[in-house]
């Protein structure tokens, strides 16, 4: 397996160090950081694979950053990682292309798990948004 580039975006760097600590003892797994600020910079520097973008990220700048992502880095895929966030707000976030959202409490438990599966191609929701995602869908498709 090659190794997987993932790029941490976050205002906060304790967020990054979090992240790089738990995906440590992962040696196909390179962690990379980058503020909100300069993550358009570190994408265009740094082939990513996954971007893990931080609750720390102001709200107008993650919608921002996944339009463009989606537009200009086609392969590369988004897990957001939310505290308390609505479940109207992580739709729009599902809509402007990101493929997964990880609860700030369970980063440790499953950032690894959820890292690789979004590489491969799933998604990664916590399943108490699956039926909002199926009626959403319903509504899409009417």
């Amino acid at each position: 397996m090659s190794s997987l580039k993932v790029l941490v975006i976050d205002r906060n760097e304790d967020f990054y160090s979090l992240c790089s600590d738990i995906l440590a003892s992962e040696t196909t797994i390179n962690v990379y950081y980058s503020s909100e600020l300069t993550a358009l910079e570190t994408l265009c520097s740094i082939p990513t694979d996954v971007v893990v973008m931080g609750q720390g990220v102001n709200q107008d700048h993650k919608l921002y950053l996944l339009q463009l992502i989606n537009l200009r880095w086609t392969t590369c895929k988004v897990l957001m990682v939310v505290d308390n966030q609505s479940e109207t707000e992580a739709l729009s976030h599902l809509e402007a292309s990101a493929v997964g959202f990880l609860h700030r409490k369970d980063t440790e438990q499953f950032l690894t798990k959820a890292l690789i599966k979004i590489n491969e191609g799933e998604a990664w929701v916590p399943r108490k948004m699956v039926p909002s995602l199926v009626e959403r869908f319903k509504i899409v498709a009417a």
